[in-house]
């Protein structure tokens, strides 16, 4: 066993606004093929972020029914947009038997209802975006390197993940606190020589939601949410 490693060049930042100017004797490396495809990725989300929004495109449906295994779920093959403008496709229908995923998370559930429970319980179905690393091929390594070292991932898959949530995402908070400031900033009054600074105006706006972040891409929320009793 080595206690050393290859040492590679440190990735350049992905800037949304470059796009690669190919010229006669330049040098094409990962950096530049990574930002080329970035470049054309981000026009797109922001091509659906900006003229489409977010949601269901088509298909999706959800449907209940009882069987010998319990309540099965079933979501439909469809497409949607997320938040990020990403697009998210699901190509065969989908199954979960709610009974399984309960058990599963007795634990989370108990925390939050109480022994016994006490009133309903609200479950949401998300849908998310995922990138899987697929199509392993050998990659130049030095001498003495295990398998998962000298092999690596040549695509990237668009994928999906189908799950239950006790909470609502992020972003429907988000969603929650600008139709609140579109109704604080329309029932403020427009008057010549108003007494309003800008700094009293921005207090106004952080007392809407104080606490909200965003760190991450929101999942879509697929379905309100499923009360159970």
């Amino acid at each position: 066993m080595s206690d050393f490693s290859s040492v590679f060049p440190a990735a350049q930042p992905l800037d949304p606004s470059k796009r690669v100017n190919y010229l006669h004797g330049l040098v094409l490396g990962v950096d530049e093929f990574r930002q080329e495809e970035y470049y054309l990725l981000e026009k797109d989300r922001q091509h659906n972020r900006a003229l489409h929004g977010y949601g269901t495109v088509c298909g999706l449906a959800i449907e209940q029914s009882n069987e010998s295994s319990g309540t099965e779920i079933k979501v439909k093959p469809g497409m949607a947009i997320n938040y990020c403008g990403q697009v998210i496709q699901v190509p065969r229908t989908q199954c979960a038997v709610l009974e399984e995923w309960l058990a599963t998370n007795s634990a989370d559930i108990i925390e939050r209802l109480g022994s016994p429970a006490e009133g309903p319980l609200s479950l949401y179905l998300m849908l998310c975006y995922r990138e899987c690393e697929t199509d392993l091929v050998p990659i130049p390594a030095g001498p003495c390197q295990s398998l998962e070292e000298i092999t690596a991932a040549s695509r990237i898959a668009d994928d999906f993940s189908l799950r239950f949530s006790l909470d609502l995402p992020p972003a429907y908070h988000f969603q929650a606190t600008m139709t609140e400031l579109s109704e604080l900033l329309l029932s403020i009054p427009v008057e010549a020589g108003g007494t309003m600074t800008l700094e009293e105006l921005l207090d106004l706006v952080r007392t809407l939601d104080p606490d909200y972040e965003l760190s991450s891409p929101p999942d879509f929320l697929l379905h309100p949410c499923l009360h159970l009793p």
